[in-house]
């Protein structure tokens, strides 16, 4: 039982029974949890976005190794003796040479940026003389 204008006995756990709310230690606590999850999901989004940004490089990358693979099979065997060039395709440098007899070896070399690296990729085909 409680007086007329006593304060009421504090419980085990320190808190007067007519007290609501969270004490400062709950508080921080569920501040720390919440501000590890949230650095943990800004993390993921930051390597998804790294991801997402090399994977489109690369797409574009092999697209302009074909577009240029076909525009120099499309000259013909006699048109590639010898043949080499440098351009840009689809904002990538791309590098080629046209060597050899029957078939004649084309070797395309793309170069592409990602994340400030330069990478240098090969791809090699062959056209033959049609008989």
């Amino acid at each position: 039982m409680r007086r007329a204008g006593s304060k009421p006995a504090l419980t085990r756990q320190g808190r007067r029974p007519d007290r609501q709310g969270f004490s400062l230690l709950e508080v921080l606590i569920a501040l720390t949890v919440f501000s590890t999850a949230l650095l943990a999901i800004a993390q993921a989004g930051f390597v998804t976005s790294q991801t997402l940004r090399s994977g489109r490089s690369y797409v574009t990358e092999w697209a302009a190794a074909q577009s240029k693979l076909d525009s120099l099979a499309a000259l013909g065997w006699a048109a590639l003796d010898g043949e080499a060039g440098k351009e840009v395709v689809n904002g990538h440098t791309v590098s080629w040479t046209a060597q050899g007899e029957n078939p004649r070896r084309i070797t395309l070399v793309v170069h592409r940026r990602v994340l400030g690296v330069v990478t240098a990729d090969t791809f090699m085909t062959y056209v033959a003389e049609r008989n």
